[in-house]
């Protein structure tokens, strides 16, 4: 994060930068909305990569993010609307719902983050049991020697 942070928001300005100032939306707000967009994809990831045996659910994750996006305008109650236009008297209470949506990603992203000391439903430890094959060609011996 602390690498691809930096790198995001010169992107994210640029973007701004580039679209003119009489069709440019709400800086602040789409910019929420972007980063909660953001935060909930890394956090589907986390708890993908923490949950289940997968070592690389970007498909899955992806596909799932799809979906919602897709579905969430059509099966969120109306006043739980999120996705509104600029001029809509919604809009400021339609960020109030983004910044809660946020934080509850970051939450729940700082929960899931940390790696747990042992899998589920392993009962060995990382290299225990492995073998090897050091070279072309070599026999194969135990990881942990």
């Amino acid at each position: 994060m602390a690498l691809v942070a930096p790198v995001a928001a010169l992107w994210w300005t640029a973007v701004l930068l580039l679209v003119p100032a009489q069709a440019r939306p709400p800086v602040g707000a789409i910019t929420l909305e972007a980063t909660t967009t953001a935060a909930l994809a890394l956090t589907a990831a986390t708890i993908a990569l923490r949950f289940t045996d997968e070592p690389e659910p970007r498909p899955s994750v992806a596909a799932a993010l799809l979906t919602l996006a897709v579905l969430a305008p059509t099966l969120l109650p109306a006043r739980w609307d999120l996705f509104v236009t600029p001029g809509d008297p919604a809009w400021g209470p339609a960020h109030t719902g983004w910044a809660v949506l946020l934080g509850c990603a970051v939450l729940l992203w700082v929960l899931c983050g940390p790696e747990p000391l042992r899998r589920l439903g392993s009962g060995r430890g990382a290299g225990e049991g492995q073998r090897v094959r050091v070279g072309p060609g070599a026999a194969p011996r135990d990881a942990g020697l």
